[in-house]
């Protein structure tokens, strides 16, 4: 779990289809991003890196290495409101910050 810390300068794994613009966030806050094959096990075996702090693919699945290698959505929830507790930002203010994406489906 982040325990409290604010994580920046981590890295964070997202499959090559995920969008641009979460790399963009990641480095804002000078993290870096572990690019990986777009199945769930390519992205639960990044989550395994110890210096990797967050997982994602992108279906909105996220894993929490330092509580479990695995998709979690409890985990990811109280990891959330850690961030929040941290950053004393309210979600909505996080979601303002986010930048505007589109995505292309065939």
């Amino acid at each position: 779990m982040i325990k409290g810390e604010a994580r920046e300068g981590g890295r964070v794994a997202l499959p090559v289809a995920a969008t641009s613009k979460a790399t963009e966030v990641v480095e804002r806050r000078d993290g870096s991003v572990v690019l990986t094959p777009t199945s769930g096990a390519a992205i639960r075996r990044a989550a395994s890196d110890p210096f990797v702090w967050l997982a994602a693919d992108t279906d909105g699945r996220f894993v929490v290495p330092g509580f479990m290698p695995a998709f979690d959505a409890i985990a990811t929830f109280v990891s959330l409101l850690d961030m929040l507790v941290v950053t004393d930002r309210p979600l909505s203010e996080v979601v303002d910050r986010l930048p505007e994406t589109h995505i292309a489906t065939r």
